[in-house]
């Protein structure tokens, strides 16, 4: 009797520890979830108005991430470049139908708080960081040439 309890008991935990290697297994298969699954931005355009840009933007948002983002415009100095406006947005939830704006201007890009472009050359750089451990910042930067200057 006690031998039947104890081959019950035995066959009760390698059963439990056979289910919790191949849970491990198939965990351990499936691909780490990552920023590219679910936003893209493939690639980001400006053309200088005046003292402003107006930008094309193609990205996608294949499922929903929530990111808080942060626009720096820099101008070029002779040492490289400065910081010339920086604005940080509160995270927000990216949708799969959201559309942007036409056109985009980097006044409606920065929420009004850095609408204006240095006179020389510029870049803008965005950096959509998303609030889920374990998804990577998307970088993008962007060159704009000095105020009369042909592209």
């Amino acid at each position: 009797m006690i031998d039947s309890i104890s081959d019950t008991i035995f066959s009760a935990l390698v059963a439990f520890g056979v289910t919790g290697l191949a849970i491990d297994a198939v965990v351990g298969i499936a691909p780490k979830p990552n920023t590219q699954n679910a936003f893209e931005v493939r690639s980001i355009t400006a053309e200088r108005v005046d003292d402003t840009a107006i930008l094309d933007v193609d990205r996608i948002v294949y499922m929903p991430i929530e990111m808080g983002y942060v626009v720096r415009v820099l101008e070029k100095t002779s040492q490289g470049y400065r910081q010339f406006c920086k604005m940080e947005g509160p995270p927000l939830e990216y949708q799969t139908d959201a559309v942007l704006p036409d056109p985009v201007t980097l006044s409606w890009w920065t929420d009004g708080e850095c609408a204006m472009l240095p006179d020389g050359p510029a870049r803008i750089s965005t950096t959509w960081t998303p609030v889920k451990d374990g998804y990577d910042a998307v970088t993008y930067n962007l060159e704009i040439p000095a105020k009369g200057a042909k592209e």
